[in-house]
This record gives C-alpha cells, structure tokens and sequence, in this order.
C-alpha cells in the first residue's frame, strides 16, 4: 500500500508534463512573447528577432550599434520569467568605414570586427600619412567587406592616387564614393567594387570631368619648364576644332592653325606629348558608332599635327566624354576635338 501514492505519482507524471506544456503554449508563451516583442518595439530595435522558448529569449539580427545589443538584452531581461544568456544574444552591429583626404591626409573613422587592426592598416602603403580620427573595434561587429581583399586595396591605392579631396565610405548598405573621375574611370571602379563586394549598392558623388587630362590637379609630365607649360595650355585652351556632323574632313581653315600649332609646340619640345580627344556623348558604348566617329576626328586631326611636321609616336588618341554637367567643360563640345598636353 505504501508504494501505491510513488505508483500514481510515476503514472501521473507524464500527464501532468503534457498539461504544464499545454498550459505554457495555450497562456503563457503567448503572453510572454507579445511582452518581447512590446519591449523591442522601438524603431532603435526594427532589425531585431526575439525567439521565446521558456524561460530563455534568444535574440537575432542587427542593431546599430554594440550598445544596442545590451540594451535590447537588458529590456528583456526585466521581463518577467524571460531572461537572455549570453550565448542566444546573437545580435550584430553592421561594420562601417570612412576614408577621406584632407589636406594631403588621410583620415580614418569607424567600427570594425575585433582583430581587423592590422588589416586596417595593411589597406595602406607604409609612406601613408595616417590619422586615425574615431576607429572602434567590437567582437559583435559583421563586416559587409574582407579588409584583407587585395582587390579592396588596389581599388584604394588607384582611388586615391588622384589627386584633390576625396572619400571612400561602407557600411551595411552602400559603398559611397567622394571626389572627381572620369566617367570612364567611374564605370571602372564600378566594376571592380562589383567583384569583391557584390551585395553593396554603389553610391557615387563623383564630380566627373571630360578624362583624366581634365581632373583638378592634373599635372603633365612633359619635358618643358613650368612657364611653357602655362603657356602652351592657354594656347591649346583656345576654341576647340569642331567638324561638320556629317564630314570627317578639317574644316576650312583648320589645316592652316594646326600648322601655326604644332610649330609652336615643336619650338616648346620636339618629345612634347599630346593627347588628341574627341569629344562623344557619355552615354555612347565602347565601339559604337558615335564613339568610333569621334575617334576618326581625332585622328584626323592628329594626322594634320603629322604633316605639319609633329612626331607621331607623341601624339595619343583618346575619347572625352561630354556632358551637360561636366564642370568647366567647354560650353559646346559636339563634334569637337581637344587637345592637351600629357
């Protein structure tokens, strides 16, 4: 008789597990899990997951920062009957980074992965000025981008390689870019980001120039003194030789000044190289046939700079871009071949 009440108990106990369990998904799980949510309702928490098992609240998604992460943690925990272990706050603060060029340096602030230190660093060549403004490292931090992809360094190296301010920033949702370009040069980098960081949308800033001869800061490298150099730019900065839409021949009275010119530029250096572009809308494709006209212009006018005694091997054929927002372009470009000095 005395093992009878141990016998109930035994036999009674699964029944009373299957009604504890009924009774936590039918009234308190319910409860419990509108509470949660309530608790992360704020915009600061829109990212964030609550899973409620229990006693336990298991916590998924991204906050904004590693600080929102003890703060969604702490709401929970002053729920009563629910509590976060350490282990189920899977919550993560996306990376972001700003590089900018301020006076000839570099300026650096963001939030990195724990142990992104020496990647950081290695994004830059050992001669870089460097200031670190604001750089925080966290071990909850997720990164959009591998601080150690060479192709992420190399994209640097050539972005800032330019000259004048400018930017390069990331965070969870773009790649921002600051500064000038070409378009050419644009479409390049694009391709390249599109590589190592393909979930990333690009936003450009660039202001963007005619080509490379054009950007602020552009120096030739020509063998003339800085003196000629102003001179003959001022020179070739006169109007543009502009050709009939539908002739490829000189205008009348081109041959005649592009003669004067290239005795003037033989004078200043017989090795002085030129870059001959021809002007084409932005829009107009590699190959196609606005392009390959603008190129034939440009050759043409090379070919007049030729017979007019120039070195050949010195003069180079390019393609400018146009348009309406380039800044400082000339005012009217179609049809047009510019000459400046590499």
């Amino acid at each position: 008789m005395k093992a009878l009440p141990i016998l109930l108990a035994i036999l009674l106990l699964p029944a009373f597990v299957w009604w504890s369990d009924l009774h936590y998904q039918r009234n308190l799980h319910p409860r419990l899990a509108a509470a949660a949510e309530r608790a992360l309702a704020s915009p600061d928490f829109a990212g964030v997951r609550v899973t409620v098992d229990y006693l336990d609240a298991r916590l998924e998604g991204t906050v904004a920062t590693p600080l929102r992460r003890f703060d969604a943690e702490r709401l929970i925990d002053g729920i009563p009957g629910l509590r976060v272990r350490p282990r189920d706050n899977r919550l993560t603060a996306p990376a972001h980074l700003d590089i900018r060029r301020e006076m000839g340096s570099l300026h650096v602030s963001g939030l990195l992965p724990k142990g992104e230190e020496a990647a950081l660093y290695g994004l830059f060549d050992v001669n870089t000025r460097l200031t670190l403004d604001e750089v925080a490292y966290h071990s909850h931090v997720s990164s959009p981008l591998a601080l150690g992809d060479p192709e992420l360094k190399g994209l640097l190296a050539e972005f800032f390689a330019l000259s004048g301010d400018r930017g390069f920033a990331f965070d969870a949702a773009a790649i921002r870019l600051h500064g000038s370009a070409t378009r050419e040069l644009e479409g390049q980098w694009g391709d390249r980001i599109a590589t190592f960081a393909p979930t990333l949308d690009i936003d450009s800033q660039l202001t963007l120039y005619p080509s490379r001869f054009h950007l602020p800061g552009y120096r030739a490298s020509a063998p003339i003194t800085i003196d000629t150099y102003v001179s003959l730019s001022r020179l070739l900065e006169k109007p543009l030789i502009c050709f009939d839409a539908v002739d490829a021949n000189l205008p009348q009275g081109q041959s005649t000044h592009l003669s004067q010119l290239a005795e003037q530029l033989v004078e200043a250096s017989p090795r002085l190289p030129l870059a001959i572009g021809g002007y084409v809308n932005a829009s107009a494709a590699q190959g196609s046939e606005e392009a390959q006209a603008a190129l034939a212009r440009a050759a043409r006018v090379r070919e007049a700079l030729v017979e007019a005694g120039m070195n050949g091997d010195n003069l180079e054929i390019h393609r400018f871009d146009a348009s309406p927002h380039l800044p400082d372009a000339p005012r009217n470009t179609e049809n047009c071949v510019e000459i400046v000095i590499i």
